[in-house]
């Protein structure tokens, strides 16, 4: 994710939570578990600014059901499914690890 995808507003994600749950999306119950595990350990302040807000598990499903839409369209572009799928992942989940103490991701 770039910078700006760091910067993270809890409306936002809300409202896209609840879109997502209304249209009955599901949830990879193990994959949800390696994202939250690799947020806590590589991005500590925003893993702190999503406890904080209560936002975990609902950033983690967002986050999810970007990466399965997005190969959904790559897929529909003819592209083979195991390249879709890794770059969904690439493009949705992964975040640039925090490196440097005064980059701030803050929550508004």
């Amino acid at each position: 994710m770039s910078e700006s995808q760091n910067q993270l507003n809890v409306a936002a994600i809300e409202a896209e939570y609840r879109r997502y749950r209304s249209e009955e999306a599901s949830e990879t119950i193990p994959l949800r578990d390696r994202i939250l595990a690799a947020w806590e350990q590589d991005s500590p302040r925003m893993w702190a600014n999503l406890v904080a807000n209560g936002l975990t598990d609902k950033m983690a499903f967002v986050v999810q059901e970007r990466m399965w839409r997005r190969q959904e369209e790559l897929l529909a572009q003819g592209m083979p499914v195991t390249d879709a799928r890794e770059i969904a992942e690439r493009e949705e989940l992964l975040l640039d690890p925090e490196s440097r103490p005064d980059s701030e991701q803050t929550l508004s």
